[in-house]
């Protein structure tokens, strides 16, 4: 049985070319054809001799991995690139260690005369990611020749014995771990600030990186699930499936017209990648306002929350369908995240105001609930106070903005919400 690494590989290398090649409005015969077409295309004996064939390409050498290039700069730039191993640090920055699988890029100084379909093919292949590592950093190991696991991916490709030997001591004559000692006047440089000094730097950009931050966008915009959820969300429907949009999103171009002159990665994004903005986000001075008596009655209008309100009096005209309970759920939980929000934006007031005077009729587990001096406290709250007062002030807000056609909603339906705001007593509490 082939491995389910070449199984998937193979998979994913159809999904990939007949997403270029099929049309809207093709016939289904034609459609029938591409799929035979990617059948032949891609298969583990197409596989094989593309590995093959590299390996014995006199220039090989000419082909560097690396997850920094200077190309980028300017293509015409004749150096090696870089490989850069940054240290995983959970410190919320966007960098190079940060990033979960970025893979590598390829490229050539000879430029796109060895960036061939056959090279992209094998470089897709060698950068496929198997325990968390990709198959050229497993080929790099020391134990390489006895790994079973190596053993079992490539003699499914009918690549064994001396031959796997041989043909891996070529394909690590791709890889170069070597610091550069050298920039370009190419380059573009900048003067950067280091404590009471300026150091010239020269920017090489983290092509991997890029490519694995355009992916992740075009899934969470474009994606067949994206969309789906979206239309649902337009048609007021029901999808589990969350929506997120970047905005002020900008495109830069590599290339030009020699796209492929840079590296395949920028070949096989047409020369195109993300910008994400960088700039300090704009604040507006708020004064947040602390309850005086009752959260819920004091911070949360119920006009703030109409939308919701719409379209859950649609919900409890409805008949009980198991369908109708989950949308019902889903846009109470909306509703709860919203007093989340409004929660943490109390507890980010300075510690101890709940000690003023202004705020003696406060309830007193509200005080400890949302002061944050007295936040090591908060396990010690009764849930049952919070979930009876939230139920309350939702049935409540709910019938405030109800006409006359709409359902009210009574003391039978609390326990229903309230098992909604149990499953989000973390958040809440």
């Amino acid at each position: 049985m082939t491995h389910p690494l070449i199984q998937n590989f193979l998979t994913i290398q159809k999904q990939e070319w007949l997403v270029k090649e099929l049309k809207p409005g093709m016939s289904d015969n034609k459609k029938e054809n591409l799929n035979t077409t990617a059948n032949e295309l891609y298969t583990t004996a197409s596989l094989e001799r593309a590995i093959k064939n590299l390996a014995e390409n006199k220039n090989i050498s000419n082909l560097n991995f690396a997850t920094h290039l200077a190309k980028f700069s300017n293509p015409s730039i004749k150096m090696a690139g870089i490989i850069y191993q940054a240290p995983l640090d959970n410190d919320g920055l966007l960098r190079t260690g940060n990033v979960h699988q970025p893979g590598f890029d390829i490229f050539s100084n000879s430029g796109a005369s060895d960036h061939t379909k056959e090279l992209i093919y094998v470089y897709e292949f060698l950068t496929t990611y198997h325990d968390d590592k990709m198959l050229i950093e497993h080929l790099q190991a020391p134990d390489a020749l006895s790994n079973q696991t190596l053993h079992h991916i490539f003699g499914d490709l009918n690549i064994t014995g001396n031959d796997f030997a041989a043909i891996r001591e070529r394909l690590l004559l791709m890889i170069d771990y070597a610091p550069a000692h050298k920039t370009s006047e190419a380059i573009k440089q900048i003067y950067f600030p280091v404590k009471d000094e300026y150091h010239l730097l020269s920017i090489v950009y983290p092509s991997a990186q890029m490519s694995e931050l355009r992916k992740r966008i075009t899934h969470l915009q474009f994606s067949d699930s994206a969309k789906q959820a979206k239309k649902d969300r337009k048609e007021n429907k029901y999808n589990p499936e969350p929506i997120a949009d970047l905005y002020n999103l900008t495109k830069i171009g590599f290339g030009g017209a020699n796209k492929q002159n840079i590296s395949v990665l920028n070949n096989k994004h047409g020369g195109d990648f993300f910008l994400l903005p960088c700039l300090p986000p704009t604040l507006k001075k708020r004064r947040i306002q602390p309850p005086k008596q009752n959260f819920f009655t004091d911070s949360l209008y119920a006009n703030n929350y109409q939308e919701e309100f719409k379209k859950l009096h649609t919900l409890f005209s409805d008949n009980d369908t198991l369908i109708i309970k989950n949308q019902r759920r889903y846009w109470i939980k909306h509703i709860l995240y919203q007093v989340v929000e409004k929660i943490w934006q109390i507890r980010i007031i300075e510690g101890g105001w709940s000690a003023s005077e202004t705020y003696q009729r406060l309830k007193p587990y509200q005080k400890t609930w949302l002061d944050q001096a007295q936040r090591e406290n908060r396990q010690n709250i009764d849930f049952d106070l919070i979930r009876k007062d939230c139920a309350n002030w939702l049935v409540a807000a709910y019938n405030t903005t109800a006409d006359n056609n709409t359902t009210r909603l009574g003391d039978d339906h609390k326990p229903d919400i309230e098992k909604i705001i149990d499953e989000m007593q973390e958040a809440l509490q």
